[in-house]
């Protein structure tokens, strides 16, 4: 049953993994994509894990003694999540200290 389909009073929840996004996602219209984007876009709630931060130039990267990669994707990301139709985030994850607590903030 596509979203259209759904009976008056209905409620609709979409919900995706994690977002690592570093770039604009709004130049992209290949047909898959675009079918993708139409069910986020059209449901009540379309739930996403922000699996980065958004710091700004002002916040250093923590020191990390391990290999693990520092999480930072440009401000204009969050737009593009709304652009897509994301209306609900989660921002705990195993990177919101990437950048010290002012990258958290």
């Amino acid at each position: 049953m596509s979203i259209a389909e759904l009976s008056p009073g209905s409620f609709s929840f979409v919900a995706t993994g994690d977002s690592l996004i570093f770039q604009k996602i709004s130049i992209f219209d290949e047909p898959e994509f675009m079918r993708v984007h139409e069910i986020v876009k059209n449901a009540d709630a379309a739930f996403n894990n922000f699996e980065t931060i958004l710091p700004t130039k002002d916040h250093y990267a923590r020191y990390k003694s391990d290999a693990t990669a520092w999480m930072r994707s440009p401000r204009y990301v969050l737009n593009e999540l709304l652009w897509m139709g994301f209306n609900v985030f989660s921002l705990a994850n195993n990177h919101s200290m990437d950048y010290c607590e002012g990258g958290l903030l």
